[in-house]
């Protein structure tokens, strides 16, 4: 992950220099094993040893910021994520964590979320004046970034709302896109919700897999959906059309899903509410997916 690294590499130089351990044997064993297999590359081994040297001693900010470096360069950003929040939580004037958790955020294509951060860790006082030109590049490239990723995913859901026939109205629009040879995916949020966020009531996910030998089948679909709900209610099914209403987990009180199965490809249309719906409601949105189709 070239990208990531060299975004990151500055911090790691600047912290390295300061690097003082807590008065503990067998976290100073931790943490040392941990820088080693760190500069080894081996990133996976250094989270292992910094997620020790964290449970030896919860207060020593270096570990918590080793820990999220390791995470982020072993791709688990999740775990990178929450771990340099806790850093940040734990001291937040200490500037490093904010860039690292910028540059997760930069690389997912978050870019919000990152040129806040990024403006954040320049906010601290510990901040050095040698960073700030770099972070000043950082922030200038990333909206050059914004701007063509934004084009570029307006184009892609454009063309893949051409694709889509389903009935939604004027409080719906589409908020996410993604595409590769095999898999693309659409999904619409109501007007003024954050679906990025999972700050959502509704939602609608449009997915459609090319057929090949690795990718799942309708039977292989249906059988999930069986297999990870609670309640599963089949409203409909015609040959390899199918309509099922199903509850998946708490905060998703109402799900309808529909499976189809066309000459290249399998896919699936699902409607999710956070708030239980009327009968009328769900008779309407019932029809909605009953009558939604895709093109290929």
């Amino acid at each position: 992950m070239p990208f990531l690294r060299c975004l990151i590499v500055s911090l790691i130089c600047f912290f390295c220099v300061g690097i003082g351990y807590a008065d503990n044997f067998s976290f100073e064993r931790s943490f040392t094993n941990g820088m080693r297999a760190y500069q080894s590359e081996d990133y996976e081994k250094a989270s292992l040893y910094f997620k020790k040297a964290l449970d030896e001693d919860p207060d020593f900010y270096d570990t918590y910021y080793m820990l999220g470096i390791s995470y982020t360069l072993a791709h688990d950003f999740k775990k990178g994520e929450l771990v340099l929040k806790k850093a940040i939580d734990r001291f937040p004037t200490q500037w490093q964590a904010y860039g690292v958790l910028g540059d997760i955020y930069a690389v997912n294509n978050q870019f919000s979320e990152a040129l806040a951060v990024y403006q954040k860790a320049m906010e601290q006082e510990t901040f050095p004046k040698e960073e700030f030109l770099i972070f000043q590049k950082k922030i200038r490239l990333l909206k050059d970034q914004q701007e063509i990723y934004l084009e570029k995913n307006k184009v892609l859901k454009d063309d893949l709302s051409a694709r889509v026939k389903i009935d939604l109205d004027q409080q719906w629009s589409s908020v996410f896109a993604s595409k590769n040879k095999d898999n693309w995916l659409l999904e619409y949020g109501l007007t003024g919700e954050n679906v990025e966020e999972d700050q959502w009531s509704q939602l609608v996910t449009i997915q459609c897999m090319s057929k090949n030998p690795f990718s799942p089948s309708f039977e292989d679909l249906e059988k999930q959906i069986f297999h990870a709900s609670s309640q599963v209610n089949t409203l409909s099914k015609e040959g390899k059309i199918g309509l099922y209403e199903v509850n998946f987990e708490k905060n998703k009180k109402f799900n309808l899903i529909k499976l189809m199965d066309r000459s290249r490809s399998v896919c699936l249309i699902q409607y999710s509410s956070k708030e239980k719906l009327t009968p009328q409601q769900s008779k309407r949105w019932k029809r909605i997916l009953k009558e939604a189709h895709i093109t290929e």
